[in-house]
């Protein structure tokens, strides 16, 4: 027995000083992922708020053809646990490439923002608004297909994680992680999809909903209602990396409690100031506000989810969680609030954002810390 123990010492010891990837290098793959796949979204999101309704419904009324141009952009989210579901699968069984930089990974999604938005920026200023409708809109969607050639070639260039590779070596890879995900960490599955709901829904009520409305009622311009986007952006990604920090010190769940409880909060305040005829000053309260909020919480969350689940099938069960807070959260938010507006008035969309507030709160009361859990099992 004591031969056997110190061969598993010296198995893991090696194990444990296995060359770990740079890390420039790991923050790079780990935002370039985010950054194409918040780039695709951005791209189709924009053209559905501003291009799609005269593209493709210009038989009907304009409320109507926004809402159906938002539907569309919707569909896509419900495709995504499809992938998840297969990918997740395989990657718990061969690898992830990936150190959990969960702050890096979420910087991800500003960086994707920001080079959507100024791609569709600079594209109306040097095309006409009858090129944009004819050819523009297409051309953020041939630009993705760069970002993901050169993405590619990063991930290739990364090594499996040491604690991937650890549990490789003691045999802890399941052979059927979609089966143990299911039949043992059901429950982490619900608690990271309402977690994270709120995260989704609010981000595309600030960037996808915001843009529609501001340009169909405020009476913006797109490249104008752009710009603000790109320049509320970049509080959202100070506060990732703020927030990241924080949760380190105190907690993701405490961190993320107080993050949502703000939302909870401003959901009942933005109605009364994103109003009004190009009203820049409640605009920018409604965007930069929002998106410090949103960045209290995308920050931790990025971290806490995987967080739930073992090793052996955090890429499964993390994926699908995210996923699934997707189709909840995000999929069809940009449509129910352009509905909720049409219906009843803009403050009806933050009660919507107040109810997807307190989801997420009761999801994570009933979920315990997760920032000294590091298993293997």
């Amino acid at each position: 027995m004591e031969e056997i123990s110190n061969t598993y010492s010296l198995t893991e010891a090696k194990v444990a000083k296995m060359e770990r990837d740079p890390v420039k290098t790991v923050i790079m793959a780990s935002m370039i992922g985010t950054a194409i796949e918040f780039f695709d979204f951005y791209a189709y999101g924009t053209a559905a708020a501003t291009y799609f309704p005269n593209v493709f419904f210009p038989s009907v009324t304009p409320t109507i053809a926004m809402i159906l141009s938002l539907l569309t952009f919707g569909v896509a989210f419900v495709a995504r646990p499809l992938g998840s579901l297969l990918f997740g699968h395989f990657g718990d069984k061969l690898g992830r490439k990936r150190a959990l930089f969960g702050s890096f990974t979420e910087l991800g999604a500003p960086i994707g923002f920001f080079l959507s938005n100024g791609l569709y920026v600079i594209l109306e200023t040097v095309l006409t608004k009858s090129q944009m409708v004819e050819f523009g809109w297409r051309v953020p969607f041939v630009a993705s297909a760069v970002l993901v050639v050169f993405g590619l070639w990063v991930r290739r260039k990364m090594q499996e994680t040491p604690l991937f590779r650890l549990a490789q070596k003691r045999d802890n890879v399941k052979k059927a992680p979609l089966a143990q995900v299911f039949t043992k960490n059901w429950k982490q599955i619900l608690q990271g999809t309402f977690i994270m709901a709120v995260s989704y829904t609010f981000f595309f009520l600030l960037s996808t909903w915001s843009l529609s409305y501001g340009t169909a009622v405020l009476g913006f311009d797109s490249r104008e209602f752009l710009m603000l986007l790109m320049g509320s952006i970049v509080v959202f990604a100070g506060m990732i990396v703020y927030s990241s920090i924080l949760s380190d010190r105190f907690g993701r769940r405490t961190v993320l409690l107080a993050g949502t409880a703000a939302i909870f909060v401003f959901s009942f305040v933005f109605p009364f100031f994103f109003q009004g005829h190009q009203n820049v000053v409640g605009t920018l309260f409604f965007l930069l506000v929002g998106f410090l909020a949103m960045g209290v919480i995308y920050g931790p969350v990025g971290a806490m989810l995987p967080e739930l689940f073992p090793t052996s099938t955090r890429y499964s069960g993390a994926g699908i969680a995210y996923n699934m807070s997707a189709i909840i959260g995000a999929a069809f938010a940009p449509t129910i609030a352009s509905w909720l507006v049409g219906q009843w008035g803009i403050h009806a969309v933050g009660y919507y954002l107040a109810f997807m507030s307190l989801v997420s709160i009761v999801a994570l009361l009933l979920t315990k810390e997760t920032k000294s859990v590091d298993y293997t099992k």
